[in-house]
C-alpha cells in the first residue's frame, strides 16, 4: 500500500506536526556511510517546512512497505515560468518516479515549464547533485557539501532533466607562494584607497549578515538563477553556521569612505581553509579586491599552520576562481544541476 501525504493535505495542528516530523526525519532514516555527512539537524529541517516562505511551495511525503521518500516543489518568484524541486530523497526508483512525478504535476498546476532540480526554495538555500567524477574514498568531505546517493542524479535524468551547469570544489596546497603571488592585488588596493576588516564573530547574526545580504544582492542579480531573498530568510541561512561556531576567516573590504564593498567568506574546517564565497559590488570590481581577500584569508590560516585551502562550490568558469590558478592542486569534486523544459 501506498501512502502520500502532502503539507496541504493536513487540515490541523496535530496533523501538520505529524507530517513535518516525518518528513524531516526521512534522510536521517534512509542514508548511511558518506551520503549523512551533510544532514542538517532534523530541527533546522523542521524550519524549513514550517517557517514562512514568500513562494507557493508544497512537501510531500511518500511510503509503502518496502520504501519511503520525500520532495518538495516551489516557484519562482521573478520568473512566472520557472519552479524549482528539492528537498529530494528516495529509497529507491520506484519511490523516485512517482515522487518526482507528483513535483512535476504541481509544477505544472502553476503553469511553470522550466525546472530546475535539485534546490531547496531557491540557489541561497542547498541545490546541486554530486557529480560521479573525481571521486576518491581518501578524501575529505565535508558538512557543507551537496553529497547524497549517486543514484538521484540518474532518477532525475530518467525522467527527462539533463546538466544544465556545472560546478566543483578543489582543494589546494602551497599556501604561502598562493598568498605571494596575490600579494600584489593587496598592495594595489589599498594604494587605491581600500582598507580592509574581519567580520565581527560576535555580532555575526546580529550585524554582519545584514551587510553580506545588502551586498549579495547588489553582487549577484546576474548570476544563473538568481533570486532576491529577505532579510529574515537571508538570516536562516546563518543560523546553522552560527550555532557550530566555527573559526571564521572572512574579511570585508571597504572603500575611502569605510562602507563595505565587498567580502569574502570563509572558514576553518578540518584543518583546510574553506573559500566559501565571495562577492564585490559592481562598481568597485576590476580592483582586484577578490585576491585582496584571499591574500589575508590565506595569511590567517598560514599563521595557524594549515597547509591546504578549498575553493568550495565553485560555478566552473567563474572568474571569481581566478586565484586558484596560483596554487598546486591536490583534488576536485564536480557538482550539476539539472533542468527540465516543456518549451
Amino acid at each position: 500500500m501506498t501512502k502520500i501525504i502532502s503539507a496541504s493535505m493536513c487540515k490541523d495542528s496535530v496533523a501538520l506536526k505529524n507530517f513535518v516530523a516525518d518528513f524531516s526525519k526521512l534522510p536521517a532514516e534512509l542514508r548511511d556511510g558518506r551520503d549523512t555527512k551533510g544532514l542538517v539537524p532534523i530541527e533546522i529541517g523542521e524550519q524549513f517546512v514550517t517557517m514562512p516562505k514568500p513562494m507557493p511551495c508544497e512537501f510531500w511525503t511518500l511510503r509503502t512497505a518496502s520504501g519511503a521518500g520525500r520532495i518538495a516543489a516551489s516557484c519562482s518568484l521573478t520568473e512566472n515560468q520557472r519552479g524549482y524541486i528539492g528537498f529530494f530523497e528516495a529509497s529507491d526508483g520506484a519511490v523516485a518516479e512517482t515522487l518526482i512525478q507528483l513535483a512535476l504535476d504541481w509544477l505544472r498546476q502553476q503553469n511553470r515549464t522550466e525546472i530546475h532540480a535539485p534546490v531547496n526554495f531557491n540557489t541561497w538555500f542547498s541545490y546541486r547533485f554530486l557529480h560521479p567524477a573525481h571521486l576518491a574514498e581518501d578524501q575529505n568531505w565535508f558538512s557543507w557539501e551537496p553529497i547524497h546517493p549517486l543514484s538521484y542524479n540518474a532518477y532525475f535524468k530518467s525522467h527527462g532533466f539533463r546538466t544544465s551547469a556545472l560546478y566543483h570544489t578543489a582543494a589546494y596546497t602551497d599556501l604561502p607562494t598562493m598568498s605571494a603571488v596575490l600579494k600584489k592585488d593587496f598592495l594595489r588596493s589599498q594604494a587605491n584607497g581600500y582598507r580592509f576588516r574581519p567580520f565581527d564573530e560576535k555580532n555575526l547574526l546580529a550585524k554582519e549578515v545584514s551587510i553580506l545580504h545588502e551586498i549579495s544582492h547588489r553582487s549577484f542579480g546576474d548570476n544563473f538563477l538568481f533570486e532576491p531573498i529577505s532579510l529574515p530568510l537571508f538570516q536562516q541561512l546563518y543560523v546553522p553556521m552560527a550555532q557550530k561556531k566555527p573559526v571564521l576567516c572572512s574579511f570585508f573590504a571597504c572603500d575611502s569612505e569605510h562602507l563595505e564593498v565587498g567580502f569574502f567568506f570563509g572558514f576553518i574546517d578540518q584543518d583546510h581553509l574553506i573559500l566559501k564565497s565571495t562577492a564585490v559590488t559592481p562598481e568597485h570590481r576590476g580592483q582586484g579586491l577578490s585576491n585582496a581577500l584571499v591574500h589575508l584569508m590565506l595569511e590567517f590560516a598560514i599563521a595557524r599552520g594549515l597547509t591546504k585551502a578549498v575553493s568550495a562550490l565553485v560555478k566552473s568558469g567563474l572568474r571569481s576562481e581566478s586565484y586558484s590558478k596560483h596554487a598546486q592542486p591536490l583534488w576536485r569534486r564536480e557538482y550539476e544541476l539539472l533542468s527540465y523544459s516543456e518549451l
